[in-house]
């Protein structure tokens, strides 16, 4: 892949791309790793492996997937720059979600990251977390929030659409706005979502917000 195309989540954290992108980088992160549940974690388009490794420092036990070597190849490079209990929390994997067998395993919190807006039915990639989730499992989903230029985005998500998406699966706990970004997280023992929504009124306001 042409790496101008590739997210570079790593670099933004660290302010190599400037510090405006360094700042909504890491309140995404943070907010991220914050509303993670439990040890057992898996980070899906897990990029450049900042997140992975976070919760790695945090004593968690990690696994992330990406199906770009480029960016595995990194998240490893970056991985073998911390201390061996940290390197002994994370497993990278270069592969398809969706192919890939995970033998039975079951998670306590699955991250998405900016990665359903770059495939063409992110709902099968919510069936299959829903079915990799522990029963007290919680799904974290963030993406870019609105029309974005990214060449390689798929999908442009304003509130409602990723709402139902994960709704219908996961009952939704809670939603945070970043600006250009959307944070929604989604817990399975609930027996229905938190919130209550006029649909009809945000379908109109967003079909306006489009035009």
């Amino acid at each position: 892949m042409d790496k101008k195309l590739l997210d570079r989540i790593n670099e933004a954290y660290k302010g190599e791309l400037g510090e405006e992108m360094k700042t909504a980088a890491r309140e995404r992160i943070f907010w991220i790793c914050e509303n993670t549940y439990g040890n057992k974690i898996l980070d899906v388009g897990c990029s450049q492996g900042i997140v992975s490794i976070l919760l790695a420092k945090d004593g968690k036990d990690v696994k992330g997937i990406d199906i770009e070597s480029e960016q595995i190849n990194y998240a490893v490079s970056e991985l073998k720059k911390e201390d061996i209990f940290v390197q002994g929390k994370v497993s990278f994997v270069c592969g398809d979600f969706l192919e890939y067998d995970f033998k039975n395993e079951k998670f306590d919190t699955i991250i998405m990251g900016e990665c359903l807006e770059h495939v063409f039915k992110p709902t099968m990639f919510l069936d299959k977390a829903k079915e990799l989730l522990d029963e007290n499992g919680k799904l974290i989903v963030t993406v870019p929030f609105g029309i974005n230029p990214h060449p390689d985005h798929k999908r442009t998500y304003y509130f409602l659409e990723i709402f139902n998406e994960i709704d219908e699966r996961i009952h939704i706990s809670s939603v945070k706005f970043f600006g250009k970004w959307l944070g929604v997280i989604a817990n399975k023992e609930l027996s229905k979502s938190e919130f209550n929504i006029d649909t009809g009124l945000v379908k109109m306001m967003e079909d306006a917000f489009f035009s």
